[in-house]
Formats: C-alpha cells, sequence, structure tokens
C-alpha cells in the first residue's frame, strides 16, 4: 500500500512538471495525427515526437517539433491547413477543444517518463497508409493506419549500435 501511494505521488509530482505550453502541443499533435487510432497508435505518434525532440537534427521542444517547417512545409499537415497560421502557437485550450483523458495521459507520459517504451523503435517520422512511402527511409513498423519510418542514415547507425554491443 505504501509502495503505491509513493509511486501516485511520484508521478503526480512529475506531471506538474510538465511545461502546459508543452504539453497542449503533445495533446494537440496527437488528437490531430491520432484520435480515431487504438491507445498503441496515439502513444506511437507521442513516440515520434519525442524521438524528433531528442534527437540533433529537430527543434529541442515538443512545439518546436511540432510546428517546424522545413523548406516552408510544415511537418504535420494539419498545421499548415490552420486558416491562420501564426496564431496556432498562442491557441491555449478552451471548452470546445476535445482531448480525452486518454489523450491527457499519453501525452503526460511521453513527456515526463525516464524510460520511455518506445513501441516505434526509434522512428523519427510516421505517415498515413494513404500517402506515398518516403525515399531515403526504412520502415519499422505499421500501428493502426500509420506506418513509422527512420531515416536510413539513422537506421544504419542504429544497426551499428546493435552489432557493437553484440560484439562486445
Amino acid at each position: 500500500m505504501l509502495i503505491v501511494v509513493l509511486t501516485l505521488a511520484i508521478t503526480a509530482s512529475n506531471h506538474q512538471n510538465i511545461n502546459q505550453k508543452e504539453l497542449q502541443c503533445m495533446k494537440r499533435a496527437i488528437y490531430e495525427e491520432a484520435r480515431g487510432e487504438s491507445y498503441d497508435g496515439k502513444r506511437a505518434v507521442a513516440n515520434v515526437i519525442m524521438n524528433r525532440v531528442k534527437h540533433e537534427d529537430f527543434p529541442s521542444t515538443v512545439c518546436g517539433v511540432v510546428y517546424q517547417r522545413n523548406r516552408g512545409t510544415c511537418q504535420f499537415s494539419w498545421v499548415c491547413k490552420e486558416p491562420n497560421f501564426s496564431s496556432i502557437r498562442k491557441q491555449t485550450p478552451n471548452k470546445k477543444t476535445v482531448y480525452n483523458s486518454e489523450i491527457e495521459e499519453i501525452a503526460k507520459k511521453a513527456m515526463t517518463a525516464k524510460r520511455r517504451k518506445d513501441n516505434t523503435h526509434g522512428s523519427l517520422y510516421f505517415r498515413t497508409k494513404h500517402v506515398p512511402g518516403w525515399m531515403g527511409s526504412e520502415r519499422i513498423k505499421k500501428i493502426g493506419n500509420h506506418y513509422f519510418y527512420i531515416s536510413e542514415e539513422n537506421y544504419g547507425r542504429k544497426e551499428s549500435a546493435k552489432e557493437g554491443s553484440r560484439s562486445g
């Protein structure tokens, strides 16, 4: 019983330290990209965002990743579809914005877990099954209606690291 109480207290404490703007960006991205997906599908989208945050080729914040543009193109299509793109980052949640408790839980876990269980195996990209695949990317996994990818350059690094750990 004491362990359960301590675990709940630590979890609540970790969740209180989340930057609310960053949390809002994560929840919005999960909602927009995976609202019709299973729990694992939503978690996979959150994992890709966190993989990017931790990767040197991407912005180092959740909002930076979500609203990143590359050569004028948004990384997440819904961002560019907004009628007033410049005001998106300033938006705060309102009563009409529906983020269910599942999305809230997934977002908080992804952002606070010390050892996040990444069901995408380090993927940095994803697409729906309706969008053609990318050149230069290795497909890692399919979860629901999404395919998850890692760039071939990073895939090679990942394989080399695995081989090195086996031989040592």
